[in-house]
């Protein structure tokens, strides 16, 4: 039987010495084993048990179970140490707990030479450190030294500070103490002192460095395979760099450069000291603004990073990649023209390092009040002329993501000019007159995004025509072009400072060219903007957007019906019904043929949808919700087209004009088609204290659309996410999810709001993938999903 050690029973973790195992309570039954063999030991007289050999003590098995023993001259070496009796008197075994219990042992010089001893002890060493050895050598050594103890491998005997032995280290007859180290012994005292040894193993170790230096100095293969590093760029500028290195890297931007035989005619480049150039490499595609220049303000816009932020796009056009922007407050005193010098554009993505952590202030501020030469915008894209005639066309897929634009107040933050499938996502919009203004583009688009504080729009789609363009001098025709089926989904639109025309201007001009709307959320706390969504000349598709205190929704105008009179320019619309001609530019009569309006919520509008300007062509307005309409709900002013409005909608009663209903919708007024229900709340872990929700839903077929509100007062211990109950449970099936929208409206900020298959909850997030609630909070949710 092994009996443990007191340090081993009252260890302080599971495993000794590792706190990360955990903390270790002592077991009763170990306790009882080790004081019962304590007591034996101290109480019987069998203590002093001491046999010369194993087999004398295994033929003696008359004795107690605890009952403690030593063999002390067993011929092997190993047998020898400290025994524990178990089982009853007459019956049981010895089993051996440790060594004997001495702290000197001698070693016993049988032979060998001065240079490698044979010796021999009562016991083999096993434990590093527990034992001192004595020895005395019968000769001097005179170089490095081994020893042999019962036979077992040679082992080497070291100084002090773990040299080899150098001459006269170990004298005859002189004893010396040494301590075992798993592998070899170790002096306690060194003769001579052990200066010797250390410089010995130092020139060793120097020549062993100067040769291998020697052989990769020599190498043009190993210089080609390294990356000479410097902290900035101005270093590596001022370093001579050996002629076999093909590559730098300056490690305050982590950008890389590589050896060219001659100056790279764009500015991602460095000459160092010794004449060499080096070309800008892309990592991963990009390239950083950080590498031209481009540094953080310290919050008083007193930092212009414009010429090294012009200078990285002029460098990614002419290299065919991406620009990155670091997690930054970056300041430019004029705009960032997308067109290099010699007339190219930029055909990249621009990625920031998300819109909460990389901002761009424009403090250019024009003097224009539309999209002409006096304004100026952050960044610009245009067509312009290669020399040859011909039109070069703008941004072309290309990306814009994660960055805060704030500025400039006369401007667009950006301005896109004939661009094709070009897209804008998960950026956010601050005190400018555009957030974005699209020109004649193809495909745009326009996801995630947050937009608040802008004059005019937060998204302009604009026609040519509009008014004069300054690259009209560049030789583009003057004729009308349009915006091809944008894509504006997921953004929200706040008004609260400023105010402005509309959170999205659309003007159209070819009423083919589909707009798809799609899960927006449209709040104004102020009541300063007048329109959500602004049309002429448009087809829009609108689906599942939230309007919140905006005064009118959507309002689809005649050609001609859109500013309030000579200089307004989109300034001065009223809020009666709009009338007068366009301030500036001339433009094509036209009209809204038709759109799509479905699973829309709107409260406390004055006119939910104005749809004056839909001719001719059909109108489907479906499964919309609109509460506490503050005038009318759906406006109808030409009452020769032909409207179709489903049975899906909420409307309340006496709140729309002019609409001719098909004869199987009768109650378009009544309050039955949608339902109350009452959420179930829920966190994914722990719980919520006190809250409250309610919710609204209407079915049409196999449609959900709902909404709810959740009001928490105090949050408790809910964690993870919230779930908040759905009307009727959502189909199942593989693949099968629902994206929705949602508000914190106590903070204003963005929730991510998803229907699993077959669920019967939605699931909240916020932006981060965070918990959303709080105390105080307000989460307000609306979509649209398939019922199982």
């Amino acid at each position: 039987m092994t009996v443990q050690t007191a340090a081993s029973v009252w260890r302080n973790y599971q495993i000794p010495g590792v706190p990360a195992s955990g903390a270790r309570r002592p077991e009763k039954a170990e306790i009882v084993t080790w004081g019962t063999w304590l007591e034996t030991l101290l109480s019987s007289s069998a203590a002093g048990l001491a046999y010369s050999t194993l087999s004398a003590i295994n033929a003696d098995l008359a004795h107690n179970a605890s009952t403690v023993a030593v063999v002390y001259g067993d011929g092997t070496p190993a047998n020898n140490g400290l025994y524990v009796k178990s089982g009853a008197s007459g019956v049981g075994a010895w089993s051996r707990v440790s060594d004997l219990p001495t702290g000197l042992v001698r070693l016993t010089v049988t032979g060998g030479t001065a240079n490698a001893i044979v010796a021999t002890a009562p016991e083999t060493p096993t434990v590093p450190g527990n034992k001192l050895y004595l020895l005395t050598p019968v000769a001097s050594n005179t170089d490095i030294t081994t020893i042999v103890v019962n036979g077992n491998a040679a082992v080497p005997i070291k100084s002090t500070l773990n040299n080899d032995l150098v001459p006269n280290s170990l004298l005859a007859n002189s004893t010396v103490i040494m301590a075992w180290q798993t592998d070899h012994y170790q002096l306690l005292v060194s003769v001579p002192v052990d200066a010797s040894g250390i410089l010995t193993s130092a020139l060793s170790a120097r020549d062993a460095a100067a040769a291998s230096a020697a052989s990769a100095a020599s190498s043009a293969s190993a210089l080609g395979n390294q990356v000479h590093q410097y902290d900035t760029k101005a270093l590596a500028a001022a370093a001579t760099v050996p002629g076999g290195v093909t590559y730098l890297h300056t490690i305050s931007d982590g950008a890389y450069y590589k050896r060219v035989g001659a100056q790279p005619a764009h500015a991602g480049k460095l000459q160092s000291v010794d004449g060499a150039w080096w070309e800008l490499v892309p990592v991963d595609g990009f390239v950083s603004v950080d590498s031209f220049g481009a540094v953080a303000d310290p919050g008083d816009l007193s930092t212009d990073s414009h010429v090294a932020i012009q200078a990285a796009f002029d460098t990614a056009t002419a290299l065919g990649v991406n620009v990155r922007f670091s997690a930054k407050r970056y300041v430019s005193s004029t705009k960032i023209v997308l067109v290099d010098a010699h007339g190219h554009n930029f055909q990249g993505d621009v990625a920031g390092a998300g819109k909460d952590l990389t901002t761009i202030t424009f403090t250019n501020n024009g003097s224009g009040t539309d999209i002409d030469s006096a304004m100026q915008h952050g960044f610009e894209v245009y067509p312009v002329t290669n020399g040859l005639g011909g039109d070069i066309t703008g941004f072309r897929r290309g990306e814009i993501s994660g960055i805060k634009f704030v500025g400039p107040a006369h401007g667009a933050s950006i301005y896109m000019a004939n661009s094709q499938q070009a897209g804008v996502r998960r950026c956010s919009f601050a005190t400018v007159r555009y957030g974005i203004a699209n020109e004649c583009c193809i495909h745009s688009q326009i996801v995630e995004n947050t937009f608040a504080d802008f004059k005019n729009a937060g998204v302009g789609l604009l026609e040519t025509g509009d008014t004069a363009r300054v690259w009209y001098a560049s030789g583009l025709p003057t004729t009308s072009y349009w915006n091809d089926s944008p894509r504006i989904v997921g953004n929200q639109f706040t008004s609260s400072v400023i105010g402005g025309l509309a959170h999205i201007l659309d003007h159209g001009s070819q009423a083919e060219c589909n707009r798809l709307i799609e899960n927006n959320i449209f709040f104004n706390t102020v009541g300063a903007n007048p329109y959500g969504y602004l049309a002429r000349n448009a087809q829009p598709t609108f689906v599942s957007n939230w309007f919140e205190d905006v005064k009118y929704p959507v309002r689809m105008l005649a050609a001609n019906a859109l500013e309030g009179g000579a200089g307004a320019n989109l300034t001065g619309v009223t809020a009666a019904e709009p009338a007068g001609t366009y301030a500036i530019g001339t433009f094509p009569d036209g009209f809204c043929i038709s759109g799509t309006f479905t699973g829309n919520f709107t409260s406390r509008a004055t006119d939910s949808f104005d749809l004056s300007g839909i001719t001719a062509s059909p109108c489907f307005i479906g499964q919309n919700f609109v509460t506490q309409q503050l005038g009318t709900a759906i406006v109808n002013r030409n009452e020769s087209n032909s409207m179709v409005v489903d049975a899906g909608n909420y409307v309340p009663i006496g709140t729309y004009k002019n609409i001719a209903f098909p004869t199987h919708y009768t109650n378009i007024a009544s309050a039955g088609l949608w339902a109350d229900y009452a959420p179930t709340i829920a966190a994914q872990t722990g719980a919520i204290t006190t809250a409250t929700a309610s919710g609204r839903y209407g079915q049409s077929g196999g449609t959900v659309n709902f909404n709810a509100s959740l009001t928490i007062t105090t949050n408790g211990s809910g964690a993870g996410s919230i779930r908040i109950g759905l009307p009727v449970p959502a189909k199942g099936g593989a693949s099968l999810e629902w994206e929705c929208r949602g508000r914190n409206s106590a903070t204003g900020a963005d929730l991510l709001v998803t229907i699993s298959s077959g669920g019967n909850y939605a699931t909240v997030l916020t932006t981060t993938q965070t918990y959303p609630g709080a105390d105080g909070a307000v989460l307000k949710i609306s979509g649209t999903y398939e019922m199982g």
